[in-house]
């Protein structure tokens, strides 16, 4: 970049928001939505500061509209463009062998199940992994922090998310069975989460899946309006946009949010 910063930053910038937008346009059922669900969910005032790993998210959500297809082969391969910013992406191929699981009470069972024991076995299964740099990189530092208020506070969010989405898919076949691998990264969004409550470091990593919800949530919102009469639908859409303005305040002005990170002395033009 010739030595310019700036030049730099606009480059990843470029990168992060063209795979934002492009995943949006080729998956996206409702753009206005998917859009406002970045910006409430804070993601792109995080690229201000993670550049190097929300330019990976970005790619990562790009490669999930691929997998929708069930195209492997330009899944992995997005996958793998997107470790060349932040080597943590290749954790997304987790989703390979669970990506057609149904959305089923028994399979839910199975992810409670399978989170029970990841809180309870996770000083082994932290043991098996020590050896990998991002682990061991941070297992002495603040980020080895067990069971803060931010990591609880975000594991409940998400699994309200995730069983919001289950109970409304579940009764809608075409499309659960059109959506699958979305559900199951949100699934294991939040099962890297109860991670994130014994180690918040995986709080970075759970972002990768998080970012399904982009795609995820206005399939469920629709599927939710057609539940009510039309002249009612309306109201269902601003009340969800609320809902998800409250949850963008509340994360902005938290100390562990935007507010707590700095964001707010960031500023397009350096006049």
């Amino acid at each position: 970049f010739g030595g310019s910063y700036q030049l730099m930053f606009a480059c990843v910038a470029f990168v992060t928001l063209y795979f934002i937008y492009a995943a949006i346009i080729r998956s996206s059922s409702d753009w206005v939505i998917s859009i406002y669900l970045y910006l409430c969910f804070c993601l792109y005032f995080q690229s201000f500061n993670q550049i190097r790993q929300m330019a990976a998210v970005a790619i990562s959500l790009y490669a999930l509209t691929w997998l929708q297809k069930d195209n492997i082969k330009k899944f992995v391969l997005w996958t793998m463009i997107a470790t060349g910013f932040h080597m943590s992406v290749a954790v997304l191929l987790l989703i390979l062998p669970i990506r057609k699981w149904k959305i089923s009470l028994r399979n839910v069972v199975m992810y409670v199940l399978a989170g029970i024991m990841i809180y309870f076995a996770f000083p082994v299964l932290l043991g098996l992994f020590s050896n990998i740099s991002y682990i061991r990189i941070y297992q002495e530092s603040s980020y080895a922090a067990a069971a803060s208020k931010t990591t609880i506070l975000n594991l409940i969010v998400r699994i309200a998310m995730c069983g919001c989405c289950f109970l409304i898919l579940r009764k809608n076949s075409v499309i659960a069975s059109s959506n699958l691998s979305l559900f199951n990264s949100v699934v294991l969004c939040t099962l890297f989460q109860v991670c994130a409550v014994r180690f918040s470091i995986f709080g970075r990593v759970t972002t990768y899946f998080f970012v399904a919800y982009i795609l995820l949530i206005p399939k469920v919102l629709q599927v939710f309006q057609r539940k009510f009469v039309r002249e009612n639908r309306r109201v269902v859409r601003v009340a969800f946009i609320l809902v998800c303005f409250v949850y963008q305040m509340v994360y902005y002005f938290s100390s562990a949010g935007a507010s707590g990170g700095g964001y707010e002395i960031y500023k397009l033009l350096d006049l």
